[in-house]
Protein backbone atom coordinates (compact mmCIF):
# COMPACT_ATOMS: atom_id res chain seq x y z
CA UNK A 1 0.00 0.00 0.00
CA UNK A 2 0.86 3.82 -0.45
CA UNK A 3 -0.36 6.77 0.35
CA UNK A 4 -2.18 8.90 -2.23
CA UNK A 5 -0.44 11.98 -2.31
CA UNK A 6 3.17 12.92 -1.14
CA UNK A 7 3.50 12.80 2.93
CA UNK A 8 6.74 14.31 4.76
CA UNK A 9 8.04 13.72 8.21
CA UNK A 10 10.59 16.39 8.98
CA UNK A 11 11.98 17.86 12.12
CA UNK A 12 14.85 19.03 13.66
CA UNK A 13 17.50 16.69 16.16
CA UNK A 14 18.94 18.50 18.96
CA UNK A 15 21.53 17.91 22.06
CA UNK A 16 21.51 20.43 24.73
CA UNK A 17 19.93 22.98 22.43
CA UNK A 18 22.26 22.44 19.75
CA UNK A 19 21.55 21.53 16.45
CA UNK A 20 23.20 18.46 15.35
CA UNK A 21 24.93 17.67 11.69
CA UNK A 22 24.97 13.98 10.69
CA UNK A 23 22.65 12.22 12.76
CA UNK A 24 20.92 9.40 10.71
CA UNK A 25 17.01 9.57 11.42
CA UNK A 26 14.88 6.49 10.27
CA UNK A 27 11.03 6.57 9.55
CA UNK A 28 9.16 3.29 9.54
CA UNK A 29 5.64 1.85 9.55
CA UNK A 30 5.10 -0.13 12.64
CA UNK A 31 1.75 -1.37 12.16
CA UNK A 32 2.06 -2.99 8.97
CA UNK A 33 6.07 -2.92 8.33
CA UNK A 34 6.35 -1.89 4.91
CA UNK A 35 9.92 -0.96 5.03
CA UNK A 36 12.26 2.06 6.10
CA UNK A 37 13.25 6.06 4.80
CA UNK A 38 16.39 7.68 6.51
CA UNK A 39 17.67 10.90 5.67
CA UNK A 40 21.19 12.11 7.34
CA UNK A 41 20.68 16.14 9.03
CA UNK A 42 21.71 19.12 7.77
CA UNK A 43 24.62 21.58 9.26
CA UNK A 44 21.19 23.05 10.93
CA UNK A 45 20.14 19.68 12.15
CA UNK A 46 17.04 19.33 9.42
CA UNK A 47 15.81 16.67 7.77
CA UNK A 48 12.97 15.37 5.78
CA UNK A 49 11.54 12.38 4.19
CA UNK A 50 8.89 11.35 1.86
CA UNK A 51 7.03 8.29 3.22
CA UNK A 52 4.68 7.78 0.41
CA UNK A 53 5.50 4.23 -0.38
CA UNK A 54 5.92 2.95 2.70
CA UNK A 55 3.16 4.17 4.79
CA UNK A 56 -0.54 3.56 4.78
CA UNK A 57 -3.32 5.76 6.65
CA UNK A 58 -3.85 5.87 10.19
CA UNK A 59 -0.72 3.17 10.68
CA UNK A 60 1.38 3.90 13.34
CA UNK A 61 5.10 5.42 12.44
CA UNK A 62 8.00 5.50 14.41
CA UNK A 63 10.76 8.15 14.11
CA UNK A 64 13.90 7.61 15.48
CA UNK A 65 17.63 8.28 15.56
CA UNK A 66 20.82 7.56 17.11
CA UNK A 67 23.92 9.89 18.67
CA UNK A 68 26.69 9.22 20.69
CA UNK A 69 25.57 5.36 21.98
CA UNK A 70 21.93 7.29 22.81
CA UNK A 71 18.87 6.82 21.27
CA UNK A 72 15.78 9.00 21.00
CA UNK A 73 12.06 8.43 19.03
CA UNK A 74 8.95 9.62 19.09
CA UNK A 75 6.03 7.77 17.38
CA UNK A 76 2.43 9.29 15.74
CA UNK A 77 -0.34 8.02 13.96
CA UNK A 78 -0.72 8.77 10.13
CA UNK A 79 -3.63 10.96 9.19
CA UNK A 80 -3.17 13.13 5.92
CA UNK A 81 -4.67 16.41 7.69
CA UNK A 82 -1.99 18.11 7.33
CA UNK A 83 -0.13 16.10 4.65
CA UNK A 84 3.29 16.73 6.76
CA UNK A 85 4.19 15.97 10.06
CA UNK A 86 7.11 17.70 12.44
CA UNK A 87 9.08 15.25 14.78
CA UNK A 88 11.88 16.62 16.52
CA UNK A 89 14.13 14.44 18.86
CA UNK A 90 16.38 15.91 21.39
CA UNK A 91 19.32 14.40 23.04
CA UNK A 92 19.16 16.67 26.20
CA UNK A 93 21.12 15.16 29.31
CA UNK A 94 19.31 15.83 32.65
CA UNK A 95 21.02 17.10 35.59
CA UNK A 96 19.35 15.16 38.05
CA UNK A 97 17.85 11.44 38.59
CA UNK A 98 13.93 11.60 36.77
CA UNK A 99 13.13 8.58 39.12
CA UNK A 100 14.07 10.67 41.93
CA UNK A 101 12.22 13.58 41.27
CA UNK A 102 9.24 11.32 40.88
CA UNK A 103 9.24 9.93 44.07
CA UNK A 104 10.02 13.26 45.51
CA UNK A 105 6.81 14.71 43.91
CA UNK A 106 5.08 11.44 45.04
CA UNK A 107 5.76 12.51 48.67
CA UNK A 108 5.41 15.58 48.46
CA UNK A 109 1.75 15.12 46.82
CA UNK A 110 0.47 13.48 50.34
CA UNK A 111 2.47 16.55 52.46
CA UNK A 112 0.51 19.89 51.21
CA UNK A 113 1.35 21.74 53.08
CA UNK A 114 5.55 21.63 52.53
CA UNK A 115 6.60 23.32 50.16
CA UNK A 116 9.86 22.56 48.20
CA UNK A 117 11.58 24.38 45.41
CA UNK A 118 13.81 22.50 43.19
CA UNK A 119 16.54 23.81 41.23
CA UNK A 120 17.14 21.67 38.01
CA UNK A 121 19.60 24.18 36.40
Amino acid sequence: MSLPIPFVVWGTIYKERVKLAGVTVVVEDISTPQGSVSDTTDSEGRYAVNIRNIATVGDSMLVSANYSSKSRSKSFTLTLVPPSQNVDLIFDYLPFNLKLVKEEVHKLSSKPEQVYKMDVN
